[in-house]
């Protein structure tokens, strides 16, 4: 991570999913549009690529996580707002 950032986000698998350095810039790792529907039938479509990069029991490992994609929802949409209120986009 950059010197002087704050990290903001982190998971099992990626430690510096977001962070910022000032208001105006920020780190991201992950996709914030995603919701379970998306994240579901990414896993079913790339199992085999998944199981590849993550051991055979990748996408196990990756269903296991499902909960969070709920929980993050509400942090997900505050850090869109904020990006939108900074890049001057009217809500």
């Amino acid at each position: 991570m950059p010197d002087k950032a704050e990290l903001l986000a982190s998971s099992e698998d990626c430690l510096e999913q977001l962070f910022h350095i000032n208001d105006f810039s920020y780190g991201i790792q992950f996709h914030v549009e995603v919701e379970e529907n998306v994240f579901l039938k990414w896993i079913k479509e790339d199992k085999e690529f998944i199981n590849i990069a993550l051991g055979h029991e990748g996408s196990n490992h990756l269903l296991k996580q499902i909960k969070y994609i709920d929980e993050s929802l509400r942090s997900r949409i505050l850090f869109l707002n904020k990006l939108f209120d900074l890049l001057g986009f009217k809500k």
